[in-house]
């Protein structure tokens, strides 16, 4: 299905995202938020992996 594998890789970038911000680049990632709510976006991406992993 497309649209799953569409869905997928842009987790995949999301991903990356959150692997970034949780290794200290939350500024550097997204400079126009504060660093708790990139951690807080960050921490969300990965409980998603989490749940599908649970599955």
């Amino acid at each position: 299905d497309s649209e799953k594998g569409i869905a997928i890789e842009r987790y995949g970038v999301f991903d990356r995202i959150a692997d970034a911000i949780l290794s200290g680049r939350a500024k550097e990632v997204y400079p126009d938020y504060s660093e708790e709510d990139s951690i807080r976006f960050a921490k969300a991406v990965k409980s998603i992996d989490d749940e599908d992993q649970e599955k």
